[in-house]
């Protein structure tokens, strides 16, 4: 067997998965808790429940993870300063809270330009960049250089990310490094992002190597990035922008790989959110502009995904005005939490007997899930709350007692949404336990908040597991037939649609009917018990393919290396028409009077570009494809005369991981 590793560490759960590259099965596999606090903990966890024997012989290790993702959801990263070239200061202002570019006072806008076809505008103002740096050493993590014309010419942000290394000892990135993306906010925006990630995905990224380590397991280690593909660890240290969605993307080719399937809606069922990813005759689809992910608007290429607030741990709500619902935040299942706190049951044992009625949920506990950041100001009611929670979790009552809120009151939306505190109560992982399809954790829990939920709800347990199922299958359809509805909508094909509408009355009310024609794939831990209502009213195809509950760390080992190299070319426009052609690429620029030589110059320099970062990601036995567009029309003031618009060449390299020496060194 030729063996690889596959980690997944989500929000939830991190999973492991031990794949033969030969056979193409998983041998083993095991889930975890992800432990924020101490990311090592849950991979040591999950690592140390498979095969000893079999994970030291692992060639390739693989990870993926959406800890990128629910930092910018959440806010978090590091301080970082932006130095931006050539920028219209008002412009940043006018626009930097609709890229997410909220920390205006390390952004920068310094002289230094080149124009739109690559000429130069101004040279960098050196003085002013020694200004900065004087103020900021001291105040950051990380710099990054983005130009407003640097797709066209990178050669200043490169000057000036050398010139920032000289003098500073700080990571620093350049946006011709990050994204080919033409919007020069969206280039902005990705580059400051990136900055913000190098410290959180380099504290990941050594929690799993000192996990390897610890089994004595010596082996390459690659990342999953956005667009499903893979790259090195030392490429993801710098670019840690590019482990944007991450974790969906390795789900969808896990899902992939595992149902066989061509055409399919793949509803990637997690702990907080459902990711919905539709693909066609094999292929997914790629973001048409970039990722937007919290306030972040970016340029960065990820695999087109719905995420949307419905999971296996969203929270069940009950109260005297809306009654049984289920919720679209996240709770810690009861049952989890037990697991690590078992004294939490001697709580809920003392409610159920107490059998006191309140207008609000009472199965509900709190606890310290992250430390704070250090630049976090904190109002008092928040210093309290961290203060009581830090000898471990509290009940609702112990908690509104401990910082002097009455329940209905409590209100600690930042903390909860930067993930610093943690809400645990009864959900669907809870229900899942208590009808016997999921056995990870402390049932006896969620059988003590289900029953407390009796009480208040004044309904036998049978009847609440029923609503709360039905609510989940509810939430799913219609969450499925929007995104299905939306794509319909948005993007019209001329081959048959994902999804065909009938209509049937109903009394004197309408019915609608849907018809999904692609089948329904499900992977995650809770799919099986969530999407099954939610098929059946859609009248769709479900597919719950073998080892679905880990398809996320199986699309981390079964990715592949893949990147795209565009170079533009554009015609010069006189009044007597085209009196000339340039070319862009990220490795310089190119102009002549032959349009045929420009386009010599396009692919070559395509295909060496793509190639040298498709190796330097770690790839072997590259291949090269080569595909050329043109835009042709009538250009304004040349007498109707057809003209060539513009032109580019994409080069696209592929190839395996490299893990030769590898396995050289474990058969000598």
């Amino acid at each position: 067997m030729r063996l690889g590793l596959g980690i997944d560490t989500g929000g939830t759960y991190t999973d492991g998965v031990l794949y033969d590259f030969e056979s193409g099965h998983v041998v083993d596999e095991a889930k975890r808790l992800t432990t924020p606090r101490d990311l090592r903990e849950g991979i040591d966890a999950t690592l140390r429940a498979l095969d000893p024997d079999l994970i030291a012989r692992s060639v390739l290790v693989s990870l993926s993870t959406t800890l990128a993702t629910n930092a910018c959801v959440e806010g978090r990263g590091s301080r970082a300063a932006l130095i931006l070239l050539g920028y219209d200061p008002k412009l940043v202002d006018q626009l930097s809270a609709e890229y997410g570019l909220t920390n205006a006072t390390e952004i920068h806008v310094v002289r230094g330009s080149h124009g739109q076809r690559g000429e130069v505008l101004a040279e960098p103002d050196y003085a002013h960049i020694d200004r900065i740096l004087s103020n900021i050493s001291s105040r950051v993590e990380a710099v990054g250089v983005a130009e407003y014309w640097g797709v066209r010419d990178p050669g200043y942000e490169r000057d000036v990310k050398r010139y920032i290394r000289e003098r500073i000892n700080l990571p620093v990135a350049a946006a011709h490094e990050l994204t080919t993306e033409i919007n020069s906010m969206r280039r902005a925006a990705t580059t400051l992002l990136n900055a913000r990630l190098i410290s959180l995905i380099d504290e990941l990224l050594i929690a799993v190597r000192a996990s390897l380590h610890s089994l004595h397991i010596d082996a390459p280690l690659m990342i999953v990035r956005g667009d499903g593909s893979l790259m090195t660890e030392e490429f993801a240290r710098e670019c840690p922008v590019e482990t944007m969605l991450s974790g969906p993307a390795a789900s969808v080719t896990g899902a992939m790989r595992l149902s066989g399937e061509g055409d399919m809606l793949i509803a990637d069922i997690g702990g907080t959110t459902t990711d919905l990813a539709i693909v066609r005759r094999g292929r997914t689809e790629l973001v048409s502009d970039g990722v937007n992910v919290g306030a972040w608007r970016t340029g960065t290429r990820a695999v087109d995904i719905r995420t949307v607030g419905m999971g296996g741990d969203s929270r069940v709500e009950w109260s005297d005005k809306t009654g049984l619902a289920l919720g679209t935040a996240r709770a810690l299942p009861l049952c989890a939490l037990a697991t690590r706190y078992p004294n939490i049951k001697d709580g809920l044992r003392f409610m159920c007997e107490e059998e006191r009625i309140a207008t609000y949920s009472r199965g509900v506990f709190f606890l310290l899930h992250r430390r704070p950041p250090a630049h976090l100001n904190l109002d008092d009611t928040e210093r309290a709350a961290l203060g009581a929670l830090a000898n471990g979790p509290l009940s609702i009552e112990q908690f509104s007692d401990a910082i002097g809120v009455r329940p209905y009151f409590l209100k600690l939306d930042r903390l909860e949404g930067m993930g610093i505190v943690l809400r645990a109560s009864l959900t669907p992982t809870d229900i899942m336990h208590l009808t016997g399809r999921f056995d990870a954790f402390d049932t006896e829990a969620s059988e003590l908040g289900l029953k407390l939920l009796e009480v208040q709800v004044e309904r036998p347990g049978e009847a609440i597991i029923e609503r709360i199922m039905d609510l989940a299958g509810e939430r799913l359809h219609a969450l499925i037939a929007n995104a299905l509805l939306h794509r319909v909508i948005r993007r019209p094909e001329p081959e048959p649609q994902a999804l065909k509408l009938g209509y049937q009355p109903m009394g004197d009310e309408l019915d609608i009917v849907y018809n999904v024609k692609m089948p329904i794939v499900g992977i995650g831990a809770p799919a099986h018990a969530l999407l099954e209502r939610a098929a059946n009213r859609l009248n769709a195809r479900l597919v719950l393919p073998k080892r679905y509950e880990v398809a996320n760390a199986v699309g981390a080992i079964c990715g592949s290396i893949l990147v795209e190299e565009r170079v533009d070319i554009k015609p010069h426009h006189d009044a007597l028409g085209i009196r000339g052609y340039s070319a862009h690429s990220l490795a310089g620029q190119f102009y002549s009077e032959s349009l045929k030589e420009c386009e010599v110059w396009a692919e070559k320099t395509a295909r060496e570009v793509a190639e040298d970062k498709a190796r330097r990601m770690g790839a072997q036995d590259v291949i090269i494809e080569v595909e050329n567009y043109a835009q042709t029309g009538y250009a304004a003031g040349m007498n109707r005369q057809h003209l060539l618009l513009e032109k580019y060449v994409l080069a696209r390299a592929s190839g395996r991981v490299s893990i030769t020496e590898v396995e050289k060194k474990k058969k000598g």
